[in-house]
């Protein structure tokens, strides 16, 4: 590709990753590399492939396949130059599969997947697509069934549903930390570890869920899938750099301010321990159900929901 083509490429580049709805930049995309003589070759198809995939909207299909047959890598990443995992202040590193499971598009998944993604690899900071589909890319819960159908697609793959990051975070804590009971259940019936697998001390998946981002619908029936599925309701995170350093779910709830879900954990057996700073933060009713016998407090729990009901 001589000077001037390869600047036209670049421009026509531009327009397509700033508005994969530009049907005129994307009709003379597919005809570029269509022709015989497109001139572009494999690392920049593989550049072109990063560049649609990280624009704010999804690229089209027909883009991403027809770069996929111009040589672009579908496991292909861009250029670490200073090898920290990060490119300039872009961010992490990510694979093409993982920017499609962060846009929700099953299609895209699809696509490059038959284009040989590793559905199994990670980059940046251990993160692999399904820890990408599990956060939702963080977006209302509205959001969430079109990234629990990628996480559907991604495991019937071959992706592994335990895979832990860096710090030791399985999908499924990121799920949890995302609020998302779709993307839960999602890899719980995929036979993720409901402790959050080998690194459970750093990551518990039910102490994940209550943290502030899920709303209370939301966290109420995460909470309860975890439970129902037998996390361990006495779970204690052991990790100082992470939030509610040493602390017990119930204790977690407590601390948060989650009403709901502290009586529901004390109703299941959850405790705290001896010297809590958490004791000195329980209000009446939660004292009532967690001073009744184990047995016992389910009933005093229906109870107390009950009197709450009638106010």
């Amino acid at each position: 590709m001589d000077e001037a083509a390869a600047a036209g490429w670049e421009t026509l580049l531009t327009r397509v990753s700033a508005d994969p709805a530009d049907a005129g930049a994307r009709a003379e995309m597919l005809t570029w590399l269509g022709g015989a003589g497109s001139g572009v070759e494999p690392q920049a198809a593989t550049a072109a492939l990063l560049a649609v995939l990280e624009g704010i909207e999804a690229p089209a299909v027909e883009i991403v396949t027809a770069l996929l047959k111009a040589g672009a890598g579908a496991n292909g990443l861009v250029a670490d130059d200073d090898g920290d995992g990060r490119t300039g202040d872009d961010g992490p590193l990510r694979l093409p599969l993982q920017l499609a499971a962060l846009h929700g598009s099953v299609e895209l998944v699809r696509v490059l997947v038959a284009g040989g993604a590793d559905v199994c690899r990670a980059a940046s900071f251990g993160l692999t697509a399904l820890h990408d589909a599990a956060s939702c890319n963080y977006t209302t819960a509205r959001q969430h069934k079109k990234y629990a159908a990628v996480a559907e697609e991604l495991l019937a793959a071959g992706a592994e549903v335990d895979a832990a990051d860096e710090t030791g975070a399985t999908p499924l804590v990121v799920a949890c930390r995302a609020g998302s009971h779709l993307l839960a259940g999602t890899l719980l019936s995929h036979g993720a570890d409901v402790g959050g697998g080998s690194h459970s001390s750093a990551h518990i998946p039910l102490i994940a869920a209550l943290l502030p981002r899920a709303t209370l619908v939301e966290r109420q029936t995460l909470v309860k899938l975890l439970v129902r599925k037998c996390a361990d309701v006495n779970a204690r995170r052991r990790d100082p750099v992470l939030p509610f350093q040493g602390s017990t779910p119930l204790e977690c709830a407590i601390f948060a301010g989650h009403i709901d879900a502290a009586e529901f954990l004390a109703a299941r057996g959850a405790e705290m321990a001896p010297n809590s700073p958490a004791r000195k933060l329980v209000w009446p009713d939660l004292a009532r159900i967690l001073a009744a016998e184990p047995g016992d407090r389910r009933a005093v729990l229906a109870d107390v929901r009950g009197r709450k009901s009638q106010t």
